[in-house]
């Protein structure tokens, strides 16, 4: 098959949840299947496209740029909310309809449901979408929107954005969701949308205990703190479970480990016992030190499930809520804890810290259980055979051609694409990146900060 994968962002580093979905599931596919990528975003790093050159046939950046007046005018006339009103775009327009016009696709895949903004209205070929997410904040942050929490107290914005959803989902052939409660959001908003669940998925061999032992008496919050519902988490978490835990031990440690925490959560460094770490380059050895790993999310629709399943793969005692393990083939008592009130999650969290024997058991059987059911392999396959059911019989594949740099500013009048050239290595530095913008759809930075 030939596919063109449209994403808001470079799906690298693989330092959130998004990022880590989107490149593990072509990674994979790339392996039988050939994908090309149009980027709408600012970033590239030479790490980034390298990593991208792994799946990639070819490869577009379109940069954004801030649009003048007539440039939007078409996106007002539609009533898109103002964070899908970059995607718009008429460079980034054109040149996915050129490249539909030249190169037989047989399926596209929109990386957030913003990309459907930038789409002809009858492509030609079968659209899917990827829904990660029902909660409207992480999907704004998805996107690098910085005027989120404008766009949702704001009721005619609101009332926007959830009408260009439903028109969006309404229009894509097929909508892959991780969970059944995101197909559930979905199918409430537009009652004949083809919802098809591929699962979050784990790469378990990265993600395998080492033989690191666990420290005594410490539990670990993970997650990306630039996300609204992760900071919640972690601040409930801190305000409601947290003393319990201090007055039952007092030896207790408590490590908040992930990128770009808030400045109201690095605050709790001054906590006894209390460490906010900010991003670490390899969260494995936090993860496999802990002695029980905690995620008290609070809403579904979080970006806490891939983050639970690295977990459950290190062979950890996890106790989460049901929110946060919400649509995960994952059993109390038998997987994981799952703390179904604030007095309960602190109570799972000490009958772990006393008995070592339940935490063997619980970590053995939910590594055997993640293996089993969320390999990107096996999850990989699940996103093909929705592809297969919506698109034309596959083609003959030709032989792969070097990959395609292409970074086009928006300010480039015409928009045919420009000659491939191969991606360059790491260590070299990826030309085009100027022009800052303005409420950019992706403008904080891609590389670990």
């Amino acid at each position: 098959m030939r596919i063109l994968l449209l994403n808001p962002a470079l799906p690298f580093p693989l330092t959130n949840g998004e990022n880590v979905r989107t490149y593990s599931l072509f990674a994979q596919i790339s392996s039988h299947h050939t994908v090309t990528a149009v980027v709408f975003a600012q970033q590239s790093t030479a790490a980034g496209l390298h990593e991208i050159g792994q799946f990639c046939e070819n490869y577009y950046q379109i940069q954004p740029q801030k649009m003048s007046f007539v440039s939007a005018l078409p996106g007002f006339l539609k009533k898109l909310p103002d964070c899908f009103q970059p995607f718009r775009s008429r460079t980034l327009r054109r040149n996915i309809a050129t490249l539909l016009a030249s190169e037989p696709f047989d399926v596209i895949h929109c990386g957030h449901v913003a990309m459907m903004a930038a789409i002809p209205d009858d492509p030609g070929v079968p659209v899917v979408v990827q829904q990660d997410t029902a909660h409207l904040p992480t999907m704004l942050a998805q996107l690098g929107f910085k005027e989120c929490a404008r766009t949702l107290q704001n009721r005619k914005e609101l009332f926007r954005l959830r009408s260009a959803l439903a028109t969006f989902w309404s229009r894509a052939d097929g909508i892959i969701v991780p969970v059944e409660h995101v197909r559930a959001a979905i199918v409430s908003r537009v009652a004949g949308a083809r919802v098809f669940t591929v699962p979050h998925g784990v790469d378990a061999r990265h993600f395998s205990h080492r033989g690191e032992e666990e420290s005594e008496n410490t539990l670990v919050l993970p997650g990306a703190f630039d996300r609204p519902a992760n900071a919640e988490a972690a601040h409930y978490f801190i305000s409601s479970i947290w003393p319990e835990i201090q007055a039952r031990s007092n030896s207790v440690r408590l490590f908040i480990v992930g990128r770009r925490p808030p400045a109201d959560l690095m605050r709790y460094n001054n906590y006894r016992n209390v460490f906010v770490t900010g991003e670490v380059l390899d969260i494995r050895p936090f993860i496999a030190g802990g002695t029980v790993v905690v995620f008290p999310q609070q809403v579904e629709g979080n970006s806490a499930g891939i983050k639970l399943l690295e977990a459950l793969a290190l062979s950890r005692a996890v106790v989460a809520t049901p929110e946060a393990a919400a649509g995960l083939p994952i059993v109390h008592r038998e997987h994981f804890m799952q703390g179904r009130t604030t007095a309960h999650f602190a109570e799972c969290i000490l009958e772990l810290l006393e008995d070592p024997s339940l935490r063997k058991k619980l970590g053995t059987q939910a590594r055997a259980q993640v293996e089993r059911l969320h390999s990107w392999e096996k999850v990989a396959e699940e996103l093909l055979t929705v592809y297969h059911r919506l698109s034309r019989p596959a083609r003959q594949e030709d032989q792969q051609p070097e990959m395609a740099v292409r970074e086009v500013s928006e300010s480039e009048a015409s928009p045919k694409l420009l000659a491939r050239v191969p991606v360059p290595p790491p260590e070299s530095t990826a030309a085009g990146e100027q022009n800052e913008t303005n409420g950019s759809p992706a403008d904080a930075p891609v590389h670990p900060q």
